[in-house]
């Protein structure tokens, strides 16, 4: 079976150092490695390198199981291949439109942040200074409910890792 080598860096603390309301949005993955790209279609997250011969690759949401790539990625959208600018995604929630969008607070933490309307429903931070290239609101599990997908980038050149954050979106945020 391929491995996959993975590059996992830690998190800072879930608080944004602000006293607030809103539930969290909770960790459901973070992982991060060189030449690491990223496919999502409904229900599914796929991370992995498709330009090894092995073609090494994983569920993140699924399983820690290592796995290979399939041979056709074709039925798969693509996840941060490009940088958006500034990063954002609309989404509904509940019937309701939602925003997801990264901002920085005054300690200078990068924080995912889900608003519905002009209110925060649910945040939590990145847990480290990085590139966004991309933020979704998407069914990426066969739990209910959608999560916040974040790819991004830490580096440059031949030594940069590309990542991905996913957090589930809690009950509490949804009106």
């Amino acid at each position: 079976m391929p491995f996959l080598t993975l590059l996992l860096l830690p998190l800072s603390p879930l608080s944004s150092g602000i006293a607030a309301a809103e539930p969290p949005l909770v960790l459901a993955a973070d992982i991060g490695a060189q030449e690491m790209q990223i496919w999502w279609r409904p229900g599914e997250l796929l991370v992995g390198d498709p330009n090894s011969e092995s073609r090494p690759g994983l569920r993140p949401l699924l399983s820690d199981a290592p796995l290979s790539l399939p041979p056709d990625l074709s039925a798969w959208t693509p996840v941060g291949e490009t940088c958006q600018q500034p990063p954002r995604a609309e989404a509904t929630l509940d019937g309701q439109p939602v925003i997801a969008s990264i901002h920085t607070d005054p300690t200078q933490q990068q924080l995912v942040r889900l608003i519905a309307g002009d209110r925060l429903i649910a945040e939590s931070t990145l847990g480290r200074p990085v590139d966004v290239c991309e933020i979704r609101i998407d069914e990426a599990d066969s739990l209910p409910g959608p999560e916040v997908i974040v790819a991004w980038r830490f580096g440059d050149g031949e030594q940069q890792i590309r990542g991905l954050t996913v957090f589930r979106v809690p009950k509490t945020a949804r009106y």
